[in-house]
């Protein structure tokens, strides 16, 4: 069996490690929700990831620190915004499509005459 050794630790070493594992938290989140507004602007990736895993909320134990819940009630507010962005976004795509297979399906059978009004 293996053996295990007891560490001590000082009551100000948990309270950083804490806020570190918090703000490191924060970190993750900011750079997926900028990687996912920068995709839906661009409508390309910042830069070439492969495909990430499914998400896992990370390990934290103990409430939000209080110096960091501005920051933390700011990239709330940013991922609602790109989710109704996101869910505009996909709307938009939706109808794109439709158009696109409606116009297909009509250049495919000539007995309907189509006309383009190219003048705007």
């Amino acid at each position: 069996m293996a053996e295990r050794t007891l560490r001590l630790v000082a009551p100000e070493q948990l309270a950083t490690d804490w806020e570190t594992a918090w703000a490191d938290a924060l970190i993750t989140l900011e750079l997926d929700v900028t990687r996912a507004e920068r995709l839906l602007t661009d409508g390309t990736p910042a830069v070439a990831v492969a495909p990430r895993p499914d998400w896992v909320a990370p390990a934290l134990s103990g409430p939000l620190p209080e110096r960091l819940r501005a920051r933390a009630e700011a990239i709330a507010a940013r991922q609602l915004r790109l989710a109704e962005d996101l869910s505009r976004a996909v709307a938009a795509a939706r109808q794109e499509l439709r158009l696109a297979e409606r116009i297909q399906a009509h250049a495919l059978d000539r007995s309907t005459p189509a006309f383009l009004d190219a003048s705007f």
